[in-house]
């Protein structure tokens, strides 16, 4: 048999507030994750092929995906901070793991998402105002 502290330590994660926590921080992540994306997409508005700019967000999702303290300083502030893949999974899972402050990740997440969701929509609407159709 396995044994059961892992059973009490995930028992000590379930409360109300964590759920509230999970839902708003998955949230959150999931329209920061959007925002860039919708981001880059805007970019095909104004360049011919946006299909590299595009491929650069997947890209560099892909380094979010592990703990960031692994990449040298310069990754760990553009995926943090400039496209802040890494808000999306590692520092709310990070919020779960070690407890660290719910101000310094979920908090800081609303934020971001927020702030990313907004330029996405305001480059995006403006791409759709000078939009002209090449069809028929």
């Amino acid at each position: 048999m396995l044994g059961l502290p892992w059973l009490a330590y995930v028992l000590k994660l379930v409360t109300a507030a964590n759920i509230v926590i999970f839902i708003v921080s998955v949230t959150a992540g999931a329209v920061i994750y959007t925002a860039i994306k919708l981001f880059f997409a805007a970019t095909a508005f104004w360049f011919k092929e946006s299909v590299p700019f595009l491929q650069a967000a997947y890209d560099t999702a892909d380094f979010a995906k592990y703990p960031i303290e692994i990449y040298p300083k310069p990754i760990q502030f553009v995926i943090t901070f400039i496209l802040p893949f890494a808000f999306v999974a590692y520092i709310p899972a990070k919020f779960f793991l070690v407890k660290t402050s719910v101000l310094e990740t979920v908090g800081v997440e609303c934020i971001l998402a927020i702030i990313f969701w907004s330029i996405a929509y305001w480059l995006f609407k403006k791409g759709i105002s000078i939009y002209e159709s090449a069809g028929n």
